[in-house]
């Protein structure tokens, strides 16, 4: 193994290391944690951990701990989200005391039909890199918005992403249901849902449903009572009214 610093007025480390093939090569960084910073030969990944970057602006700028976890402004991720339930166990936290602090930018810079992309995706598989298909109701991804209550991060709303229908090759149905949490609960509740043909509709008292016609509603309640829906796929007597136009014309529209 050897050391060279190339450059006269910009300069560059190299490490050699034996050119064994599938040969992984440990190069261990005196870190206050104790890290390690690992070239793997035979796959030429990187792998990093534990290990501190400090930046000027506060000693725990980026840290990658024991078991993984990327942690962005600070050393220890955080126990108390989603009423404590989900533990550490969150890949990635990113935690600042200023403005704009916790702000992610995702920019595209490409001349011609490019944009910016946050792609929450799911397989029913058990392994990492697995392909397997989702069954209906399954959730996709879901966007949670919490606020602290003093002890804990308790969800104040979410958007989530379901499965709205039987999958099959290129063809992915899909629903949005957007929840909001009533006061005195801890949790959502599902107000509206975005249905796989695009319809908005109120999602009270599970009257969604899926059938051999396709998503329809069965009942829709309202605050005093019940409105039965109507649906014309489910008719199959439908005539031309016998009302004239003068009774068209009788009628008092007003607002």
């Amino acid at each position: 193994m050897g050391l060279k610093i190339n450059g006269s007025t910009s300069g560059s480390i190299e490490i050699d290391v034996p050119a064994v093939a599938g040969t992984d090569t440990s190069i261990t960084i005196p870190a206050k944690n104790g890290g390690t910073f690992i070239v793997e030969e035979s796959t030429g990944n990187i792998d990093l951990g534990p290990l501190d970057i400090n930046g000027s602006a506060s000693d725990d700028s980026v840290n990658i701990d024991g078991s993984g976890r990327l942690l962005v402004g600070t050393t220890a991720a955080r126990t108390n989200i989603n009423n404590s339930s989900w533990g550490g166990n969150v890949a990635v936290n990113i935690e600042g005391n200023a403005l704009y602090g916790n702000a992610v930018n995702i920019v595209s810079n490409y001349n011609g039909n490019a944009y910016t992309m946050l792609n929450l995706c799911k397989s029913n598989g058990s392994a990492i890199g697995s392909n397997t298909v989702v069954s209906n109701g399954d959730t996709l991804g879901m966007i949670t918005f919490q606020g602290n209550d003093g002890t804990e991060f308790v969800q104040g709303a979410t958007i989530q992403a379901i499965v709205d229908g039987t999958p099959g090759a290129n063809d992915m149905p899909g629903r949005l249901v957007f929840s909001t949490t009533p006061d005195g609960a801890s949790s959502p509740t599902a107000r509206t849902i975005i249905d796989l043909s695009g319809t908005l509709r109120p999602a009270a008292d599970n009257t969604y449903q899926t059938g051999s016609l396709g998503t329809r509603w069965t009942a829709v309640w309202a605050v005093n009572g019940t409105i039965q829906t109507s649906d014309e796929r489910l008719k199959t007597e439908i005539t031309d009214s016998v009302l004239a136009s003068d009774f068209i014309k009788s009628l008092r529209p007003v607002s």
